[in-house]
């Protein structure tokens, strides 16, 4: 089981890199970007969610700023908490990385059947919420 998921991981990371060059952005900066919420995130939780210390966080955050597809606010509920958000540049991004990234996938489903499919689908959901399980109890 380990062997098919650092080969999906592998693919993945092939997928996103590659689009983020089409879209003159960084995978790292990929990866962030679509993995920040639309209603946004909050800073030590996004750290979290991906696993990284607060200087790769910060770093690549202000690349992101510098290049208006993040904004960072205060939170209305606790004014030392900042939230991570998209900008509208950002969700436009966001918007191009998906659609290209499921033009990948009808290539993928071409060897699949929808049956196939559905039960993927259904697994990897369950799976992702097994796993969110894990790390947020």
């Amino acid at each position: 089981m380990l062997e098919n998921i650092n080969d999906l991981n592998l693919y993945y990371t092939i997928t996103l890199r590659k689009l983020a060059l089409k879209n003159n952005i960084t995978f790292e900066q990929a990866k962030f970007l679509t993995n920040i919420p639309y209603d946004g995130i909050i800073l030590t939780s996004f750290a979290k969610k991906l696993g990284i210390d607060n200087s790769t966080l910060t770093r690549n955050i202000n690349k992101l700023i510098e290049n208006d597809l993040i904004k960072i606010n205060k939170s209305e509920l606790d004014q030392r908490k900042k939230i991570l958000k998209l900008s509208s540049l950002g969700i436009q991004m966001v918007n191009e990385l998906e659609i290209s990234f499921s033009k990948e996938l009808i290539e993928i489903k071409k060897y699949l059947s929808s049956d196939d499919v559905l039960k993927i689908k259904n697994s990897l959901e369950k799976l992702n919420w097994a796993i969110d399980c894990l790390y947020n109890d």
